[in-house]
């Protein structure tokens, strides 16, 4: 992590928390461009931030609230992201790999080109997301919701699907799926 944004950080959240309660000094936190690999932002609210290509592979993020943020091209690997709050956030292009995101607020987030290879998503909610042409090789999706996403060409090759719930999902395109539904789950696809 660059050291001057480690000394600062403390500061630029705390503006960015002004910001958000749009009181006289705030400013917006931009973090785009910046390594953040293994920093703690356990329970931190950076709402609407800039995340745009930063590298937060490593960080705990648990229960940290990034709704709203752009974190387009975000590397986000092996990171934890238990419970956080990504909705509403723009993902495209973005990489959380080996990530654990059980529990992770992913509903209307724009997550095309996605990459979600090998993470641990039980119990989140993507529903309504749009997760065109992403990744899911790998993740545990078990009981994930996934209502009304976009899942079009998305590659669920080894990825474990009991009781997600798939209702109203577009699945055009997607592939190493079908097999591992059940009946119920069919049901919702038709």
């Amino acid at each position: 992590m660059d050291k001057d944004i480690k000394k600062r950080l403390n500061e630029i959240i705390h503006l960015h928390n002004l910001w958000l309660e749009q009181k006289p000094g705030g400013k917006r936190a931009d973090l785009s461009n910046v390594d953040l690999r293994n920093v703690k932002l356990v329970y931190v609210n950076l709402s609407g931030a800039n995340l745009h290509e930063c590298n937060l592979s490593g960080a705990n993020l648990t229960k940290a609230n990034l709704s709203n943020c752009n974190m387009q091209g975000a590397i986000v690997k092996k990171a934890c992201l238990d419970h956080a709050n990504l909705r509403c956030a723009n993902i495209i292009d973005a990489v959380f790999d080996g990530s654990n995101m059980r529990g992770v607020d992913l509903r209307n987030v724009a997550a095309r080109t996605v990459s979600i290879k090998k993470a641990n998503l039980t119990y989140a909610n993507a529903s309504l997301s749009n997760m065109e042409n992403g990744d899911l090789d790998y993740s545990n999706i078990s009981k994930a919701d996934f209502t009304g996403a976009n899942l079009t060409r998305v590659d669920f090759k080894g990825t474990k699907m009991k009781k997600t719930k798939l209702l109203g999902a577009v699945m055009i395109g997607a592939v190493n799926y079908e097999d591992k539904l059940d009946e119920e789950q069919r049901m919702q696809l038709l």
